[in-house]
């Protein structure tokens, strides 16, 4: 794509490769496609699906912006707003990543080292895939070590949330999608105001290592709502991040259960 010169839009097929990766890789191992599950039962879906956008908005979205601006110069309608969503907001990474994410690699990262463990080297490999993306003049000018902190903190409440809807991938896809219409959430609250105009900033710049770069401080400020509000559920769930320590990701495969007694459930 890059040496091609191809539109960022291309993007959207690039996004395939976590869950193609996901499904060759049980296809392997375990002789199937059944890789991962989109749904479950409704209630925890809703319960998850509601706390998930919830923590993404509040520390992502919310906290930056009433920091920089005083809040009642905010358009918060933009929250319900069409103009907020397009064809990013699932198709540019949500819909085809997660699947291969939180679908199919978290759990079994969880399982071989733990949930908060899991969650700091899957968002690490997360960041890091997205690296090529910075050759795209415009795609983002955040600088990459806070991207890479933004996307920790967000793995970790997306495990949290993952975790509690039993990895039914449609609660981390909607948290992706919410992450993803940052850009258009912040253009919608900032209609009427720049950032800087006021806020909380003064009173967070004393206590905060902010930049007096306003754009940098705004992303340092993402970073700090995101990795705050991770660290803050790690400690609140001492650890666990919701993860039933019962749960079984996947069968193991045919050869190891071919040397198994008969009655051994493989």
């Amino acid at each position: 794509m890059i040496f091609g010169h191809l539109r960022i839009e291309f993007g959207i097929l690039a996004s395939c490769g976590p869950t193609i990766a996901a499904l060759v890789t049980n296809r392997l191992a375990y002789g199937h496609y059944r890789a991962f599950r989109f749904g479950g039962d409704w209630r925890r879906l809703f319960g998850a699906g509601a706390l998930g956008l919830l923590m993404v908005l509040a520390s992502e979205i919310i906290f930056p912006a009433i920091a920089t601006v005083d809040v009642d110069k905010l358009r918060w309608g933009v929250f319900v707003s069409a103009s907020a969503y397009n064809y990013s907001t699932l198709l540019g990474g949500p819909l085809f990543e997660e699947p291969g994410w939180r679908g199919f690699a978290l759990p079994r990262l969880e399982s071989w080292c733990g949930p908060v463990p899991a969650s700091l080297l899957l968002g690490t490999l997360w960041a890091t895939w997205h690296l090529p993306f910075f050759f795209y003049p415009g795609w983002s000018e955040c600088p990459i070590g806070i991207y890479f902190l933004i996307s920790i903190g967000l793995s970790t409440l997306i495990t949290l949330a993952a975790n509690l809807a039993r990895f039914a991938v449609i609660v981390p896809i909607l948290m992706h999608a919410a992450h993803n219409s940052s850009g258009k959430f912040f253009a919608g609250l900032f209609s009427e105001a720049s950032p800087g105009s006021g806020g909380l900033l003064p009173a967070l710049a004393k206590v905060l290592p902010l930049s007096g770069d306003i754009s940098l401080s705004f992303f340092s400020l993402i970073a700090i709502g995101s990795c705050g509000a991770a660290i803050f559920v790690v400690l609140l769930s001492k650890g666990r991040l919701a993860f039933p320590t019962s749960y079984n990701p996947e069968a193991e495969p045919r050869e190891l259960c071919a040397a198994k007694p008969a009655h051994d459930s493989c």
